[in-house]
């Protein structure tokens, strides 16, 4: 029994999982890992690992989430997904966006920091996100995207490339 709905609901589904992911990474990143003060009166351990990755970008460890972390995430965003949308096909189209979105981010936030992109979109986003380390970590939350950047205003400076 198929999805007797258009054919584009699913890849649209799809598409605001990984827009929720991007969001959830920008707020997590901002009001979490750069919170100006501890949260509920204690520091959370990723926020502490948060600081240790930012006074050694280069270091492999802080730059995992365990699963330990993630799963309760995902889980979580499974039961909001299906409370909102009472579909269970719906909410597997959203958790494989947000979960698409996620293993991006690894991949990426890995690459960043400890490769060298061939493609010039990936150096463009590299810079981008090195930035946020060696110049203002008071801006450039967005890992994997400019876009909650630019639509809450902590783009910071303009970011201009050297390559051409």
């Amino acid at each position: 029994m198929g999805d007797p709905r258009p054919i584009y609901v699913a890849p649209l589904f799809a598409l605001s999982g990984l827009v929720s992911w991007g969001l959830f990474e920008y707020a997590i990143h901002r009001f979490v890992l750069h919170a100006p003060r501890p949260l509920f009166g204690r520091r959370l351990s990723i926020a502490a690992e948060h600081v240790e990755h930012h006074r050694n970008p280069q270091a492999l460890e802080p730059l995992r989430n365990p699963i330990k972390t993630i799963l309760p995430v995902a889980l979580l965003y499974g039961m909001l997904a299906w409370a909102i949308t009472g579909s269970w096909r719906d909410t597997a189209y959203l958790l494989g966006g947000f979960t698409a979105g996620y293993l991006y981010y690894e991949w990426f936030h890995a690459a960043a920091h400890h490769g060298a992109p061939r493609l010039k979109p990936l150096r463009e986003a590299r810079k981008y996100h090195l930035h946020h380390h060696y110049a203002d970590p008071t801006t450039r939350y967005g890992v994997t995207s400019p876009v909650f950047d630019l639509l809450f205003g902590t783009l910071g400076v303009r970011h201009v490339s050297r390559d051409n």
